[in-house]
């Protein structure tokens, strides 16, 4: 099986043709827990895959964490990939032991094609894994804009909140992301929700008061006046 596993990493498409005609298992997984398909996701490897899933191979076997070749190839934004395993009724909505799926996961390191891709394939944009952490959550707390308006014009909810209590504008503010706030409040985020300490957004942002970091004041007090701003206008209407 060393063979047929070897073939799968390396692209070895000669070799593991020869292997699958041997009528190998073709699902076994090799001594580090994965099968030829989450190599071939893993390293992508396109036509071992296509070969692979041609020859019947289970596209939603997991790994003992729960791991599935869909996921790793997210992981990697191997988006040929997944996009051949998402053609082959691969399972968006399986999670790995900490219950990140194949959005959350791409969300979390930024593949924002891979992002993309899943969510045209219908993903659960409002996904959550163990700690409640959504996909928005992530974008306003790793700070990336470019993600959070995709999700939001895929209708994630803006509100949502982690086990914590904490939503994406609270981080934002905590974080003192100035693009992600202005974003937030351009969708009309509930601005006086709370977390699970009865702390709300502006708490978060207050608790950079002690910052010495005199840009980083600034980003802060530019972020207080929008809140504000936003509060009056909200008000005016």
């Amino acid at each position: 099986m060393k063979e047929f596993f070897d073939a799968a990493k390396n692209g070895d498409l000669k070799t593991l043709k020869e292997c699958l005609n041997k009528n190998i298992d073709i699902n076994k997984l090799d001594d580090e827990g994965f099968t030829a398909l989450m190599l071939a996701s893993i390293f992508n490897r396109v036509s071992i895959a296509e070969e692979l899933i041609k020859n019947n191979a289970d596209i939603n076997l997991q790994t003992e964490e729960n791991w599935t070749a869909l996921i790793f190839a997210s992981f990697y934004g191997h988006d040929k990939i997944a996009e051949i395993l998402l053609n082959n009724n691969a399972d968006l909505n399986i999670k790995n032991k900490q219950g990140f799926d194949a959005l959350l996961i791409s969300v979390f390191y930024k593949k924002i094609d891979t992002v993309k891709l899943l969510l045209k394939y219908n993903a659960d944009v409002n996904t959550k894994n163990n700690e409640g952490f959504t996909p928005l959550i992530y974008a306003c707390n790793h700070d990336n804009t470019e993600i959070l308006k995709l999700l939001i014009n895929y209708h994630a909810n803006i509100n949502d909140k982690t086990n914590d209590g904490v939503n994406g504008l609270m981080y934002a503010c905590l974080m003192l992301r100035e693009d992600i706030v202005k974003e937030l409040l351009e969708n009309n985020i509930n601005i006086y929700e709370t977390d699970n300490n009865k702390d709300n957004a502006y708490i978060y942002l207050k608790s950079n008061e002690n910052n010495e970091n005199d840009e980083e004041l600034k980003t802060m007090n530019r972020i207080n006046d929008m809140i504000s701003n936003y509060i009056k206008n909200r008000e005016n209407n």
